[in-house]
């Protein structure tokens, strides 16, 4: 059974916060509020689901198994996940290279689902590979998948270690995690005390404030259903929304320092072309979606945090 909190915003610690919109409740078979609502801190700008519910273990196991992942089903899935597996890191791994000021080639990927990319990829580049996972179900696959790689299956803030024993690593990577994370202050705290001084800290989640949530909040107000943005009891079960402003805030609290943050639409291309009916349209938005990458209201975030040297 769930705890729920609805105190404060979980990014700056704020406690203004105005409702955008109630939260759809889903068939989840898990312990719900009577009502629940996506709301935007007045000051960061951050949205997160209120009541604001913290998973138990149980819970975690029902949210996260093993049909969380679907098969591809089409050749332009498979396609996409292509892409997602190749194109994305190796772009990503560029951009690593750019920012990286530690010269260990550790990596740490936490949260690291089924398919550990940037891991995979790393450790063909000689680098020592670390995998955090806390769904049981997910650590098992991985064992089965990635026999050279160390596993650790607890919650990465309370992983027991003493301090002056810690692996310190050079990066640590985050592929849509921090949006399922209730705690994400606590989280980059964890992730400072583990980095090699000069190490960043890169992760990757949805842009909840992209010019597509704002359309689709509109229609959805008109249509009076639950708003799009983050709902925690429908899949894939998202709790936070970073802006901008919230993780500047966030990551000083954690002694980091942001350095760079990349809004992208490229997560979403090949679904767009899935459907040959909806082609024509697709064409003629492609050259919307580049104007809104540029002004930062693309669907995806990419987000950099250095540890100071």
């Amino acid at each position: 059974m769930p705890q729920f909190k609805n105190d404060k915003c979980p990014v700056c610690g704020h406690t203004g916060y105005a409702k955008i919109g109630k939260s759809d409740l889903g068939t989840v078979k898990i312990e719900k509020p009577k009502e629940a609502w996506v709301v935007k801190c007045k000051r960061c700008k951050a949205i997160f689901a209120n009541p604001m519910p913290v998973w138990s273990a149980d819970d975690f196991a029902v949210l996260y198994n093993v049909e969380y992942f679907p098969p591809a089903k089409s050749f332009i899935s498979k396609r996409w996940e292509s892409h997602m597996s190749m194109g994305n890191t190796h772009r990503r791994f560029k951009v690593i290279q750019k920012y990286l000021k530690a010269e260990n080639k550790r990596v740490l990927e936490f949260g690291a689902g089924v398919k550990a990319y940037m891991s995979k990829f790393l450790y063909a580049k000689g680098w020592s590979v670390t995998l955090q996972e806390p769904s049981k179900e997910f650590a098992a696959v991985l064992r089965n998948t990635c026999p050279h790689f160390e596993i650790i299956d607890s919650d990465f803030t309370h992983h027991q270690t003493h301090y002056q024993k810690i692996t310190r690593y050079s990066l640590i990577y985050a592929d849509s995690v921090m949006e399922h994370v209730h705690n994400p202050v606590d989280y980059l705290k964890r992730c400072a005390e583990l980095l090699e001084p000069g190490g960043i800290f890169y992760f990757i989640s949805p842009n909840e404030h992209s010019l597509k949530n704002a359309v689709k909040n509109i229609v959805s107000k008109v249509r009076k259903k639950p708003t799009p943005y983050i709902a925690p009891y429908t899949q894939p079960y998202h709790l936070v929304g970073f802006s901008g402003k919230g993780i500047k805030l966030a990551s000083q609290k954690a002694g980091l320092l942001p350095v760079k943050r990349i809004t992208r639409y490229d997560y979403m291309w090949w679904r767009m072309f899935e459907h040959k009916k909806r082609l024509p349209l697709s064409l003629l938005i492609a050259p919307l979606l580049f104007l809104v990458d540029l002004i930062g209201w693309g669907t995806n975030q990419e987000i950099i945090l250095r540890k100071e040297i």
